[in-house]
This record gives C-alpha cells, structure tokens and sequence, in this order.
C-alpha cells in the first residue's frame, strides 16, 4: 500500500460455506466504506510450494470490503510478510512465475496443512478437498504432482 510497506491490499474472492480462521467467524459488518467481512481459510482444491524470500500477504482474520458492483469479490488490507518457511500459492496449474510475480495472498505450508489436519478431523460434514499439491517442495515451476 502506498506509504506503508508492511500492508498490502489484496483482491479476494467472496465464498460461500464453512471456513477456518484464528478468530471466531462475524458476521457482515456495515462500515462507511461498505459491507466488511473478515478473510478466513476457505478449503482449497490445489497449490504450489513456493520456498524464497519474496513478500506475500498474510490476510487470516483480516477486513475486507465487498466490492458493491461485484459482491463476488471484496479488497482485504492484509499484512506483508516474508522469510517465514516454504508457503503456498493457490492455483490450478504451476506456470513460470507462479512463485517469483506479484504479492499473493497465502500461508506457510505448516499452516495450510495444520488447518487441513483440524478440519479433517473435526467432522465429516467440514472435511476439506484432497489437496493436489503441484510442485512438490520444489519452487522452480516443475510439476511433480502429487496429492495430500
């Protein structure tokens, strides 16, 4: 963000269902900015491993505003971070670039697979979606598909 280098603004998408956060769920809360909600894990179906020092957004528990043309998708003012272990960009195919473009929204492998690990074990109606891991522990843009 302009002028503070440890947040970013992050695009998300707005889902709907159960999801996981260190912080109890809200509901939507009205602002003078617009409808917030908070940005919380939301299971997900595939990803790549990333393992350098580049900055992405740790937007966990986080405000985001409902985009009031779209409610499909809200901007989220997330936290910048780096250097804490290997992590994970969401996608559906690892492509050149997936782990050296742009500031992304994500969490350390640890993290996605602890909260994998709760939801699993918690009940059958919150299992999580077997994760595709694409890249393995390698971030150079192979694909050694393999699954979680």
């Amino acid at each position: 963000m302009p002028g503070n280098e440890r947040q970013v603004s992050c695009h998300c998408t707005v889902n709907t269902g159960y999801s996981a956060g260190q912080e109890p769920c809200q509901d939507v809360k009205q602002t003078s900015e617009g409808q917030e909600i908070r940005s919380r894990y939301y299971p997900v179906k595939s990803y790549a491993v990333c393992a350098n020092d580049r900055p992405w957004a740790w937007c966990l528990d986080k405000p985001c505003i409902i985009d009031k043309n779209n409610p499909e998708a809200a901007a989220c003012t997330c936290d910048a971070v780096k250097n804490l272990g290997d992590y994970v960009i969401v996608t559906s195919a690892d492509r050149p670039g997936t782990c050296t473009t742009g500031v992304i929204s994500s969490a350390t492998v640890e993290q996605i697979t602890q909260v994998t690990h709760y939801l699993q074990t918690r009940t059958k109606l919150l299992a999580p979606f077997n994760i595709k891991v694409l890249n393995g522990a390698n971030s150079a843009g192979k694909s050694d598909a393999a699954s979680r």
